[in-house]
């Protein structure tokens, strides 16, 4: 057993436990946390958020070819809320 992963119990303790000789039963070990990257987390949004608009222009784009319109109305709405976050950072 790994060192700090034992204890000493009482036969009361085993009594509540229903007798059980488990070592599971008495030994509790702390959950790992994961470690979370923030950096990743953001570049893993942004990969899925470029990817996903990616997708919908591509679906855009085989709406207007079957509709025959343009996509310039579509893309002057995307232009002018990209040009709202322009000045930021």
């Amino acid at each position: 057993m790994e060192a700090g992963k034992e204890r000493t119990v009482s036969v009361e303790e085993v009594k509540e436990n229903g007798y059980t000789l488990s070592v599971s039963s008495y030994i509790y070990e702390e959950p790992q946390r994961e470690e979370i990257d923030p950096e990743q987390i953001k570049s893993d949004a942004q990969s899925a958020f470029l990817s996903s608009l990616r997708a919908q222009l591509e679906c855009e784009k085989m709406f207007a070819e079957i509709d025959g319109r343009s996509m310039q109305p579509l893309i002057a709405e995307i232009e002018a809320i990209v040009s709202e976050y322009k000045t930021v950072g």
